[in-house]
């Protein structure tokens, strides 16, 4: 079990405000969309500037920053490439005033443009940060880390 997943178990009576709670969800919902309909301009809002996205333990690398979380995803989602995410249990809570950490699990199906279907289950390990203005900011992904649990054919 990793220290994030631990922190989230430590955290289960403390959740963050509904609103907040709401809004991190549809960041999470957001982020799926975009990466299954190769949505590169609205993914990469999802992210601070100086985010971190990681998929190693997927094959898919460790990328820093906006602009090169777009070039990841680049090369992992177009026309050729189908796939679907789906997400449940987000577990969140708070870090400090305008940052949380969240997890939750997902599954996720793709197939490859040679006709290869791959199968997916893990949990994503966020760090979120408010944005644009304090309280009434927007929620962003400061760091998404993604853990394997089981790969299928």
């Amino acid at each position: 079990m990793s220290e994030h997943v631990r922190a989230a178990l430590a955290h289960l009576d403390s959740p963050l405000p509904a609103d907040d709670a709401g809004a991190l969800r549809r960041l999470n919902l957001g982020y799926a969309l975009c990466a299954d309909y190769a949505d590169l301009d609205v993914l990469e809002d999802l992210f601070t500037p100086d985010a971190v996205w990681d998929g190693s333990e997927f094959g898919f690398g460790r990328h820093e920053g906006r602009t090169a979380i777009r070039a990841a995803f680049g090369g992992l989602c177009g026309p050729d490439v189908r796939q679907i995410h789906f997400s449940s249990g987000l577990l969140t809570w708070q870090i400090e005033p305008g940052l949380a950490g969240g997890v939750s699990y997902f599954s996720a199906l793709r197939r490859q443009p040679d006709g290869v279907s791959r199968q997916a289950f893990g949990c994503y390990e966020d760090v979120y940060e408010r944005v644009d203005g304090g309280s009434s900011g927007r929620w962003r992904f400061r760091g998404r880390t993604l853990r394997l649990r089981i790969v299928g054919r």
